[in-house]
């Protein structure tokens, strides 16, 4: 079972643990080393400020990952979304799948949000795949061309938007 949970010490200590794996830094657009320190510094920011909600992924009693909402837009009703499986093992098994239903459930419904939308670096194709996907059927809005450099490469990001509306429509459809 997939579950979003209050984001404890135990997360901070696993997102600095997870930011710190050169594979998964390089999958969620991290690729300057940062002290653990430094990396400490970020999450305790993020979970401390009011335009950001951020949960733990919790898969049977294991710490997974964690899900987030961030430049949360109260006057406007929209929100960025990211999410990190840093846990390995649980990467391609569905659990992020179902971890992202449950934060846009929660941006759509409990914070009361019209839109939702987020990055994408288009060499995560795990991703783009998860974001394309009919049950969620984000939209694909933009292209920022070459706007991250790594290894040499420049990277393009994609922009993708969601709607309460839309997201709720195919969530009662893949319900039945």
């Amino acid at each position: 079972m997939v579950k979003l949970v209050p984001f404890s010490q135990e997360y901070i200590d696993k997102s600095v643990e997870w930011h710190s794996d050169e594979e998964i830094a390089k999958r969620i657009g991290i690729w300057v080393k940062y002290t653990q320190d430094e990396i400490r510094y970020v999450i305790d920011s993020m979970a401390n400020n009011p335009a950001t909600k951020i949960f733990g992924i919790d898969s049977n009693g294991k710490a997974i990952g964690y899900a987030l909402l961030k430049n949360i837009d109260y006057k406007n009703h929209s929100a960025e979304s990211h999410i990190t499986i840093g846990d390995k093992a649980s990467w391609k098994t569905g659990r992020g799948f179902i971890a992202y239903e449950n934060i846009l459930a929660y941006g759509f419904k409990d914070l009361g949000l019209n839109r939702v939308q987020t990055f994408v670096i288009s060499d995560n194709k795990e991703l783009v795949k998860l974001m394309e996907k009919k049950p969620f059927g984000f939209q694909q809005e933009g292209v920022l061309r070459q706007v991250l450099a790594r290894d040499g490469e420049y990277l393009d990001v994609i922009v993708y938007g969601l709607l309460k509306k839309e997201f709720t429509q195919r969530r009662k459809l893949w319900q039945q």
